[in-house]
């Protein structure tokens, strides 16, 4: 499967996902926004409270305040959204990528454990005085053409003294 194959694939995919799970990314986004707003908020606020202590801050003490409780709003908030959408987007857009990966993207492994007509056993398949590549060839070419995609080999240790 070539790469634009696979990007044909995954359009709909991607349609698919965005289309039963708007609410759920669009609550995702926000809370990711109100984080953000809140950590800008928060850092402005540390600068603003070391200038207050070195008495250049333009802004009362009640000021920052109200801002560091709006600031602390923003965030319980963006974190009650991520805690009760994030998670949910999240599963449900995984279980969805699953399925769509299995279902179209990976080819159904069918396979066998092989040993040649001609072995009696897998040692005797990696024999030099036996070892056929011409059946071989044949036999798998014939499984090929029967539908199946992979082979289980064992590779005794004893082969290891052969060379």
């Amino acid at each position: 499967m070539n790469k634009r194959e696979i990007k044909a694939l995954r359009r709909p995919f991607a349609k698919e996902l965005f289309r039963g799970n708007k609410f759920n990314l669009a609550m995702s986004v926000l809370a990711a926004l109100f984080g953000a707003a809140s950590e800008l908020v928060i850092s402005w606020l540390i600068k603003e409270v070391a200038d207050l202590i070195s008495g250049e801050c333009p802004y009362s003490f009640g000021t920052l305040l109200i801002v560091t409780g709006v600031a602390f709003a923003l965030f319980l908030l963006g974190g009650a959204l991520d805690w009760a959408f994030h998670s949910g987007f999240r599963a449900k857009a995984m279980k969805q990528y699953r399925e769509y990966v299995f279902d179209r993207l990976i080819p159904w492994q069918v396979g066998f454990n092989y040993i040649p007509a001609y072995a009696v056993n897998t040692t005797e398949m990696w024999q030099s005085e036996s070892f056929n590549i011409t059946a071989i060839h044949n036999e798998l070419l014939l499984a090929s053409s029967a539908g199946y995609n992979s082979i289980r080999l064992f590779l005794p240790f004893i082969m290891e003294h052969y060379k």
